[in-house]
């Protein structure tokens, strides 16, 4: 559970990765400006978003403040990174 289930919900999450990594991997670029950290954030946000992907709505750009936010969540406390 927690996850996108039956009914085409793994299918549109994985079409909104592939679309959108690219895009979101930038934006946690600027935000960490290290390679590897833009790569675990994106990471830890895609896995956050796979949990709830059934309840969430509207444009794939939604993901932009998700990655932002948990951006400056992670300068402000690193720990953030692991705990869910």
């Amino acid at each position: 559970m927690g996850g996108p289930d039956d009914g085409g919900q793994m299918d549109e999450f994985a079409e909104f990765v592939r679309g959108c990594s690219p895009a979101l991997l930038r934006t946690a670029y600027v935000l960490t400006g290290d390679r590897g950290h833009a790569e675990d954030l994106l990471q830890e946000v895609l896995a956050r978003m796979h949990r709830r992907w059934r309840f969430i709505t509207g444009p794939p750009q939604k993901a932009v403040p998700r990655v932002r936010n948990l951006a400056l969540d992670i300068i402000r406390d690193p720990a953030i990174l692991h705990s869910e």
